[in-house]
């Protein structure tokens, strides 16, 4: 069982890592079934979309780019995090044996992840700083859904359990941006532009393992924030094993 004296963003980044690498294969491969759908549509329009009028927009622009990549959001959470929690509690857990679990959940967590996402999105075009602190009161909204089986009440549950810890995730939020914009900012400038037939399979790669990755270290910061709040045999953390 994982031993939880304070909240460190080194330490979450150092055990999401060694969790995600120890299951990198099975993680990817559940993570990846959210990402068919943006995959298929790169390969049709060669990541452009047409609008009625015949105007060509990146696809990743689009509301269906964004309806999609908020389901992505949504799903790569509600599969890894209780697979994630149980490897801190116990150190092994078989996440392929998940997927009915996986597929229960989703409906929740994707809600939840909308009424998050909304409300972030409206707070950033309010001059930025609003939507970066709901992020933060936020951040482990999705985690509660999965783990603790709340919906209405999730945003709420995850301000509670973030109280405290603003400055910390703050600065894992820094990390967080720079490991998921870095990659694909690589991307855009080489691949796109020297090898555009096989930037969608490698972006979709790419994709896959970054947020899984960033969906297993909210799952730490979740699994943290929970033991520090209410102890680490709280009956919440132990119900991802029913």
């Amino acid at each position: 069982m994982r031993q939880v004296n304070d909240f460190h963003i080194g330490d979450v980044l150092r055990t999401a890592f060694s969790v995600y690498s120890q299951n990198l294969l099975a993680f990817s491969l559940v993570a990846s079934i959210g990402f068919l759908p943006l995959f298929f549509l790169d390969l049709h329009y060669g990541t452009l979309a047409w609008t009625p009028d015949g105007e060509q927009l990146p696809l990743r622009g689009t509301l269906v780019s964004m309806v999609v990549n908020l389901s992505q959001l949504a799903w790569v959470s509600a599969a890894l995090t209780s697979s994630v929690v149980r490897i801190l509690r116990t150190g092994r857990v078989h996440v392929l044996d998940a997927l009915p679990q996986i597929v229960g959940v989703f409906p929740r967590v994707l809600i939840v992840a909308a009424l998050s996402g909304l409300g972030i999105v409206a707070g950033t075009l309010l001059f930025i700083v609003p939507g970066i602190v709901l992020l933060l009161m936020w951040w482990v909204a999705r985690p509660v859904a999965v783990v603790e089986g709340r919906f209405a009440s999730a945003l709420s549950r995850s301000n509670d359990l973030t109280r405290g810890y603003k400055g910390q995730l703050l600065a894992l939020l820094v990390v967080v941006v720079a490991i998921s914009a870095v990659p694909n900012v690589l991307l855009q400038v080489t691949l796109y532009a020297g090898a555009p037939a096989i930037a969608p399979f490698v972006q979709a790669l790419v994709s896959v393992v970054i947020a899984s990755y960033v969906a297993t270290v909210d799952a730490v910061v979740y699994h943290d924030l929970r033991v520090l709040r209410d102890g680490p045999d709280s009956n919440a953390i132990a119900k991802v094993f029913e």
